[in-house]
């Protein structure tokens, strides 16, 4: 309780200093990354470049290699470095601007909606994609989940998954074409 209550201002309702610590964490969690990504929107310039958006799909000797970005830790500064959460956004906003993370966020909505009414007719490899990119959008608040290796190895994984379905699909119905 003594960290909570070193980041509760003295001039907080008298009601956050009662109410179990385990609330005021739930809260601060949620509330963190929002706080930070607020806090740093306008403390750098744009990269212009995918660094920050696509940090997670290379090991650091490798990203380090491909973009020159500094000595830059975190894609925007922290408000308490204790409270490291940061969303989805933070990236993009760091590479490409306000505007620009608005547009890549519409982008991945877009593919999302997509796979959803895809989905919605039973195929099979846009259910599992659609799991994937809801997912995504789900945790985005506190981490970006659209571009780990994970998210985007799963991708793949579906991706493969409908090329070998379509495959076995040509071949079957050449097989029943030739038998004919």
């Amino acid at each position: 309780r003594v960290f909570i209550d070193s980041i509760i201002s003295s001039d907080a309702p008298e009601v956050l200093k009662i109410i179990p610590s385990g609330f005021i964490w739930a809260y601060v969690y949620i509330t963190s990354s929002v706080n930070n990504l607020a806090a740093g929107i306008g403390q750098y310039e744009p990269l212009w470049v995918p660094y920050f958006s696509t940090k997670a799909l290379f090991p650091s000797i490798i990203g380090g290699a491909l973009f020159n970005v500094g000595a830059r830790k975190y894609s925007l500064g922290l408000v308490n470095e204790a409270l490291n959460t940061s969303s989805a956004y933070a990236g993009l906003i760091s590479d490409f601007g306000v505007f620009g993370a608005g547009i890549a966020t519409a982008l991945l909505q877009l593919v999302a909606v997509w796979l959803y009414f895809r989905a919605k007719s039973g195929e099979v490899w846009a259910i599992l994609g659609f799991a994937i990119a809801f997912e995504a959008m789900a945790l985005s608040p506190f981490a970006d989940t659209f571009t780990s290796l994970v998210a985007v190895f799963q991708l793949f994984l579906v991706l493969l998954y409908k090329h070998l379905q379509q495959s076995a699909s040509h071949i079957s119905t050449s097989d029943v074409i030739r038998a004919s």
